[in-house]
């Protein structure tokens, strides 16, 4: 039983060694424009204002850039590194050192993607005999419109560097499981207030010099489309 306990041991401290766990949250640098040379890892971007990624509050819209660097442990495997960004944004290009590691989406409303927790593998070449890696991400964020459903948002998250066997698993999954649960009240209660809207329209018809009852149809009607209650 005690060789048994020892081998167990063994295995567990060998493989707790073997694993790369880097939590890449935290304080980014988020640009005021577009730029190529963004990706550039020379690039300084110590002028940038400084964002929290997972987003703290609503992000931006439009186009623009998030960049941090990322010291490596020692002994690092480069052959096996991945990375996992959270619900960033609905379309992206990815780059680490330079060299494009992956394209989400499109910069328009028909190529956008729903934002979701993704997972990419680095090539070794973008990382080989290198200890600081630069990320650099080019997001697009489409703008908020009536009817839109831009509440329909994950819980942003996570951000990890980590080696390839030992991505999250599932986090895309988990992350729709949330969202659904969290947005079916919301769009419960935008049916009703359409469906209370309708009423006030109709009941306008037959006593049209009741302006207040159009008015509220019509709020209601807004209200509804905005994603219930987060308009209100």
């Amino acid at each position: 039983m005690r060789g048994l306990l020892l081998l167990f041991f063994s295995i567990s401290s060998a493989v707790a060694q073997n694993a790369l766990y880097v939590d890449i949250s935290g304080e980014w640098r988020k640009s005021a424009n577009d730029s190529p040379r963004y990706s550039e890892p020379s690039f300084d971007d110590s002028a940038w204002m400084a964002v929290q990624l997972p987003w703290t509050k609503l992000p931006p819209t439009g186009i623009y850039w998030v960049r941090r660097s990322v010291e490596l442990p020692s002994g690092t495997d480069h052959s096996r590194l991945a990375i996992t960004l959270g619900e960033i944004a609905e379309s992206y290009e990815l780059f680490v050192n330079g060299r494009q590691v992956a394209i989400v989406g499109g910069l328009s409303s028909a190529q956008a993607q729903i934002a979701r927790p993704r997972s990419f593998a680095i090539a070794p070449e973008a990382t080989e005999g290198q200890r600081s890696l630069q990320i650099s991400v080019r997001l697009w964020r489409q703008p908020r419109q009536f009817g839109t459903f831009s509440w329909w948002r994950f819980k942003d998250g996570p951000y990890l560097l980590t080696y390839r066997e030992h991505i999250p698993a599932g986090i895309s999954a988990m992350g729709i499981n949330r969202t659904q649960l969290e947005i079916s009240p919301r769009f419960l209660l935008a049916v009703l207030l359409a469906l209370f809207a309708v009423v006030l329209f109709l009941g306008w018809t037959t006593d049209r010099q009741n302006m207040a009852m159009l008015w509220f149809a019509a709020f209601l009607s807004i209200a509804s489309t905005m994603g219930g209650y987060q308009f209100l």
